[in-house]
């Protein structure tokens, strides 16, 4: 529905036809008001004509709106994205009074001139980056759009750009002193977002309200890259503290089993960012952004730094490693070496692999395996042993909590048996290392090398972690041994009931033993996740005793029947 008519051909022409005093009658006076106080204070942000039929803003107040102004016919309508359904809101007026108090100061202001002289306001295609074509655009499509005659080229531009296209055009053509404007005006809503109560409870609406800030100041990338780079790592770290206070959980209530605030937009958004930034300004803002990356403890941005790749080109990677490799040499690096060994791995030599992986595999051991698999197609196994004897002896009291790792001593146990250490040797460091990290697969791995000679590891890791002994007697079929520790109850009743249905048909009397154990326990026990369990025993208890689960089955709907759910499932089962 119209707000007002007019018979002007453009919307600029029609707000300024518009007096305040037609505004409020069009509006009423209550909503006049309150939209006048919204103009009044600022709270006009982002506004600008997309075309000469159309106006966009960003309204703050409790929450950050989005308003679309547009003149279709003779008649100019209004859309707000806020709850308000009586009618033009109040962030409507405030948009109109501020475009009729700006006029032709605003971005995007169409000029009547711009088809006679020539101009189009569009920037060229190439000053959009890359070269002016998307990676995933094929050559065909680059020939085809080259081929174009210019006036063709724009009315296609004009007809279907998508409205961050044209944001960032127009971002990109300002001055000096516009651009300082939108970047602070985007600097400030931010830090308003981050302060409303209910913004930082609510996730979607959260990054919905950081992105639209995100793509305001896109156009300003090549202009103003360290104030971008430096409005990132505000939200990175603003986010990560508030973790800590309980906030960006997606409610109210503390609870680290939420899922905590995360945006694979805003994670794009800094690759790209990071990505576009020239040479010769790239490496205090990768430095800065990496740092607020690296303090972070909620892995709420970890995927930006996992695609470290790609926050370079191809052409700056040697560059790149040149410089790693300098400091390296230099002692004076300090990078996160996981993360940096993986974007410029592709570009070393052995010399240079093993220089990085020397100088940082002690505190890794995904870079450790690297280095031990470098020096075995070296045919180099005794400092591959060396190397892998030195990560484990590495001192520390979190030492095992920190860096235990099955891959890495499946591979110390590896190493042992290819340079055919002496068996009281091998025993001996085996004993070591299951002590540590208590796994079936290392003790499989000691016995493989070791025979009859590692019962004494099968001794320590029944002691030390009965299910992980449980887990490797099964691997080596010995059912005997399996029985008598799931007869002693000396195992967590799940990993009893899962063994007894592997075994249920070859060992019938036994599994029959644990599946009536099982139902016993799960009965007592009043949730839907119980009655699942003792529903599916029964089932599997029918199959090798019908007669006693029928038994079992006659007890529970005369003895249970007012647990509602538990008779539903049972009657999913065996019919009544």
């Amino acid at each position: 529905m119209a707000l007002f008519h007019t018979t002007e051909k453009s919307l600029p022409k029609a707000i300024a036809d518009l007096t305040t005093a037609q505004l409020r009658s069009l509006v009423g006076s209550t909503i006049f008001q309150r939209g006048e106080s919204y103009y009044s204070s600022g709270a006009v942000e982002d506004i600008a004509y997309t075309d000469s039929l159309t106006l966009e803003a960003t309204v703050g107040g409790s929450e950050f709106y989005g308003i679309i102004i547009s003149l279709d016919g003779d008649g100019v309508e209004a859309e707000c994205d806020c709850p308000y359904d009586g009618g033009t809101c109040k962030h409507v007026v405030a948009v109109l009074l501020e475009a009729m108090s700006e006029g032709d100061s605003i971005r995007g202001y169409p000029e009547e001139d711009n088809e006679s002289s020539g101009k189009t306001g569009v920037l060229p295609l190439q000053s959009l980056g890359n070269g002016g074509t998307p990676p995933e655009a094929s050559k065909e499509f680059q020939a085809y759009v080259e081929s174009l005659p210019l006036k063709e080229l724009q009315e296609l531009v004009l007809r279907y750009a998508p409205e961050d296209f044209r944001r960032t055009v127009l971002t990109r053509a300002l001055n000096e002193t516009d651009a300082e404007k939108v970047m602070k005006a985007a600097e400030r809503a931010i830090e308003q977002i981050f302060q409303n109560d209910y913004l930082r409870h609510d996730n979607s609406k959260l990054e919905r309200e950081l992105m639209r800030q995100c793509s305001r100041v896109r156009g300003l990338w090549e202009m103003l890259p360290e104030r971008v780079g430096a409005m990132l790592v505000g939200i990175i770290t603003t986010i990560d503290e508030g973790f800590e206070e309980g906030d960006f959980y997606g409610h109210d209530d503390y609870d680290y089993d939420d899922e905590g605030f995360a945006s694979d937009e805003f994670d794009e958004y800094v690759v790209q960012f990071l990505r576009s930034i020239p040479v010769s300004k790239k490496s205090p803002i990768v430095a800065q952004i990496g740092d607020a990356l690296g303090a972070t403890g909620y892995g709420a941005f970890s995927n930006i730094e996992k695609r470290k790749a790609e926050w370079y080109t191809p052409q700056e990677l040697p560059a790149l490693k040149e410089t790693i490799l300098q400091a390296i040499r230099t002692k004076k690096y300090g990078g996160n070496a996981e993360l940096d060994y993986k974007t410029i791995a592709p570009n070393l030599d052995d010399a240079e692999r093993e220089l990085m992986l020397l100088a940082s595999y002690i505190n890794s051991s995904t870079l450790t395996l690297e280095l031990v698999a470098l020096y075995r197609r070296q045919g180099k196994a005794t400092e591959a042993l060396r190397i892998v004897d030195n990560f484990i002896q590495k001192p520390g009291e979190k030492y095992w909590s920190m860096f235990g790792s099955s891959a890495i001593l499946l591979c110390r146990l590896e190493l042992a048996a290819v340079m055919q250490e002496p068996p009281t040797a091998y025993l001996k460091s085996a004993e070591k290392l299951l002590q540590a990290h208590p796994k079936a697969e290392l003790l499989q791995a000691a016995s493989e090398y070791l025979g009859a000679g590692a019962e004494p590891l099968e001794t320590l890791l029944h002691k030390q972690n009965p299910e992980e002994f449980f887990r490797y007697l099964d691997k080596q079929e010995r059912w005997k041994e399996c029985w008598a520790m799931v007869h002693a109850k000396s195992l967590r009743s799940g990993t009893e009931y899962l063994f007894a249905i592997k075994r249920l048909h070859t060992e019938p009397e036994n599994a029959k033993e644990v599946l009536l154990r099982h139902i016993e326990t799960q009965k007592k026990i009043a949730d839907n996740n119980a009655y699942s369990q003792v529903a599916e025993a029964l089932k599997y208890l029918q199959t090798i005793d019908s007669v006693k689960a029928q038994e079992i089955l006659l007890d529970l709907r005369t003895n249970y029947k007012r647990r509602t759910n538990l008779m539903k499932l049972l009657n999913m089962y065996f019919r009544p």
